[in-house]
């Protein structure tokens, strides 16, 4: 098919035709509604029933939407007979990740467990493979600005009902739509308490990327300042010390884009400052909760009692040190360990076989932990 070009005259530039409903580059509109309900559908989806975790119900959501956009995309290869990618070398470097799942698989020896796992674990390479796809079919269907602004819109959305949700429960108490599963108050949809701060504070830095570097105004930019507000309180309430440390870096990085673009003196300091509210805010907040994280940890608890809100949060996982250990000791085995590690899902073995003896004087002797002390 010819494609022909023809610049536009003066009257037709001034006056540009209403912007169509976004479309994925297959020309159709499916994959886009999936992205879009997919994006507005993860921060508060669950299954109200004790034996579905809401890791695997989230990662079953994504797997079937992420199957469901690759091949819309490439259905709507063949029927337009084009194919346009993204030119970005990260969209080439993330399937190097289910790659390295994969032969870290096979060649520890158990390709079955650590190829499929056992459903929708989140370390398998199935699992990797899965989001590796999400990213692809997002690219192939999110190629506008508005079906971009849109995504980010609905994740938004999403964000404010989790935020309803997790409010409402606060004012009305743990009883309020507990749904015979949210049965303590850092009980949410997200699962921990832990991951309900992280995800807001994503969120945050989201927002205040708009507010720098877009040019919102209007009932939309007071939107965002109140979002970015709201998730800046649950920051707080949260309390997580890694939180803040990121959102230090992050004000200092938009600092520094600023200053070497020349934005701040095309600007001059007063309007910078007011256009710069936001994440000056968020810097200084931060700034204190890293030097002053007991004294403000202690006032913010003692606030949430004041209004009968009993935040009770206690994660158990490997230490540093004994996590340290358990690598070393897998990685002086041989040259194959320390290539391919353990495999996939297969760390809660390490565990049992190298856990330090002192673990075994604790409550958690008999605990088997399926990572060490984080998962990336």
């Amino acid at each position: 098919m010819e494609e022909t070009y023809t610049s536009p005259s003066p009257v037709a530039a001034s006056a540009p035709a209403p912007a169509a409903p976004p479309v994925s580059s297959s020309g159709s509109k499916l994959p886009v509604i999936l992205g879009t309900a997919l994006l507005f559908l993860l921060p508060f989806f669950f299954l109200p029933v004790f034996d579905s975790p809401f890791l695997w119900t989230n990662a079953t959501l994504i797997s079937i939407v992420a199957f469901a956009l690759v091949l819309l995309g490439v259905l709507g290869v063949f029927r337009n007979r084009r194919l346009s990618l993204p030119s970005t070398l990260g969209l080439g470097f993330v399937f190097l990740i289910p790659l390295t799942y994969a032969v870290s698989t096979i060649l520890a020896g158990r390709p079955p467990s650590g190829l499929l796992g056992l459903g929708f674990e989140i370390d398998s390479a199935l699992t990797a493979l899965t989001f590796a796809l999400l990213l692809l079919g997002t690219a192939l269907t999110f190629d506008s600005r508005r079906a971009i602004l849109n995504a980010l819109f609905a994740l938004s959305l999403g964000a404010g009902v989790l935020f309803l949700f997790v409010f409402l429960r606060t004012i009305g108490g743990v009883d309020l739509f507990d749904f015979g599963i949210f049965t303590r108050f850092v009980d949410n949809p997200l699962s921990s308490w832990t991951d309900l701060g992280i995800f807001y504070g994503l969120i945050l830095l989201f927002l205040l990327s708009l507010l720098s570097f877009l040019p919102v105004s209007g009932f939309f930019r007071r939107a965002v300042e109140v979002g970015a507000v709201l998730s800046l309180l649950l920051v707080v309430v949260v309390g997580l010390e890694r939180i803040w440390w990121i959102m230090f870096a992050v004000f200092v990085a938009i600092l520094v884009f600023f200053g070497m673009r020349g934005r701040i003196a095309e600007l001059g300091m007063a309007r910078a400052l007011r256009f710069l509210w936001a994440p000056i805010l968020v810097f200084l907040i931060s700034v204190s909760f890293i030097f002053f994280r007991d004294p403000l940890n202690a006032w913010v608890v003692t606030v949430e009692n004041a209004i009968g809100v009993q935040v009770v949060n206690f994660e158990a996982r490997p230490s540093w040190e004994s996590s340290i250990a358990i690598v070393r000791g897998i990685y002086s085995e041989g040259p194959l360990q320390l290539i391919a590690g353990v495999g996939p899902t297969r760390f809660f073995l390490e565990w049992q076989d190298r856990k330090p003896v002192e673990v075994n004087q604790t409550v958690y002797w008999n605990t088997d932990f399926g990572t060490a002390v984080g998962l990336i």
